[in-house]
């Protein structure tokens, strides 16, 4: 059987299902963080509201100041002083000059600010050793943010400083994408719940790849509707799958894909609703199957914990970022030097995980040597996933390769 490329297979899916945005609700900028915008963020008033100090001195006329110098200093009588959230009050005429503070309002009359490392202090004079030019050493009003001007961007992913950012504009409240809601069941006679030795003996497996999944999902912006283990019986799996489309909008469903015996879940997805894609040219994952049921896109993930973290990621995690409008996933990458020869599988697309070091100022990427797609401590210890295409045998050693980042990278 001739299995498809990534790209065949989702767009393939995409044409059976019909992926609706999220409606849009309102969130305190305390719930804000990592939601996505639902419209456009238009700025309610200037930032900063009044043109402000840019450093501690004194507020002129730029006009009174120009031919000041270390051998003529200008001599200003000060009037007053400037303090954040305590501005002057009065009108500063020329021959005048007020104290001022970084970040406070400017006096009205003034159009500069003369550093204080310029300036000399006695009584209430002050010698001015330095010429400004209007505006100089000014933040001006709007400088920052203009009243009307599109601040952040519908399907903006909201990060701190977006949040501070609202905050300072008075913006309390914020238009985000409904979280998609996925629904998530492993399947599997051997699976349970919690760790138990006696039970691990007998030959039965802890289910991780449930939470590992529901994490990958909230993290992704989506809300984890979580079903739990389901045995390997054909009637369960398909009340499962039909309960669960009463209340997701995706169906992601974890082991049981495969062609064993007890591997059904491909054969009740097509009685009940369109098995779409069978299998993908992908290493880890290659089991993984599409399908849609009254309407809802099902995702069938593989067992083993590295290939449904891979499927996962190629499959379900594009359909999340459409339903919250999300148009382009920004991935970090970091170029490195193999550090030796890699073979890759011609005709599949195959994810390596991989350790980054630094060597003389170069970062070398080293494939982890246990890398079976059972070995979920390898997804822990990898920095990160090389890819070699389908069309490609392999990478020599010392080749300059790109790397998806799965941490931050330090030594």
């Amino acid at each position: 059987m001739k299995l498809m490329k990534v790209e065949e297979a989702l767009q393939l899916f995409l044409k059976h299902v019909k992926i609706k945005e999220t409606e849009i609700e309102y969130v305190s900028l305390n719930e804000a963080l990592h939601r996505v915008l639902g419209e456009d963020i238009i700025s309610p008033t200037d930032l900063p509201p009044f043109d402000r100090a840019a450093m501690d001195g004194f507020a002129v006329k730029s006009t009174d100041t120009f031919g000041a110098s270390e051998l003529s200093p200008v001599e200003l009588k000060i009037i007053g002083e400037s303090e954040i959230g305590r501005p002057f009050k009065g009108v500063l005429e020329s021959g005048c000059a007020v104290r001022i503070d970084t970040g406070a309002k400017i006096p009205d009359g003034a159009d500069a600010v003369v550093p204080k490392e310029y300036t000399k202090e006695f009584d209430d004079r002050v010698l001015i050793f330095k010429s400004v030019v209007p505006f100089e050493n000014t933040a001006k009003k709007g400088e920052d943010v203009k009243r009307g001007e599109i601040i952040l961007h519908k399907g903006k992913i909201l990060e701190p400083y977006d949040i501070a950012l609202l905050k300072a504009l008075g913006i309390s409240q914020v238009p985000v994408k409904k979280k998609p809601k996925i629904a998530v069941f492993s399947i599997g006679n051997e699976l349970i719940e919690e760790f138990n030795p006696k039970l691990l003996e007998e030959g039965k497996i802890v289910d991780t790849n449930r939470i590992m999944i529901c994490s990958l999902i909230k993290e992704n912006g989506g809300e984890c509707i979580d079903f739990g283990i389901i045995p390997d019986d054909s009637n369960e799996i398909r009340n499962a799958l039909i309960k669960s489309t009463n209340f997701a909008d995706i169906i992601c469903t974890i082991g049981g894909i495969s062609i064993g015996k007890r591997d059904f879940v491909a054969k009740v997805v097509n009685e009940i609703g369109t098995l779409i894609v069978r299998g993908v040219a992908i290493q880890p994952g290659k089991p993984v199957s599409l399908g849609v049921i009254n309407g809802k896109p099902v995702v069938c993930l593989p067992g083993f914990p590295v290939s449904a973290f891979i499927a996962y990621c190629l499959f379900v995690k594009p359909l999340i970022f459409k339903m919250l409008g999300i148009k382009r996933e920004y991935q970090m990458t970091v170029k490195g030097k193999l550090s030796r020869r890699l073979p890759g599988r011609l005709g599949r697309r195959v994810f390596v995980r991989v350790k980054l070091k630094t060597r003389d100022g170069d970062i070398i990427v080293e494939p982890l040597k246990t890398s079976g797609a059972g070995v979920l401590s390898s997804l822990c210890k990898a920095d990160g996933i090389l890819i070699i295409p389908e069309n490609l045998e392999g990478f020599e050693k010392g080749f300059d390769v790109d790397v998806i980042t799965l941490k931050d990278f330090h030594e």
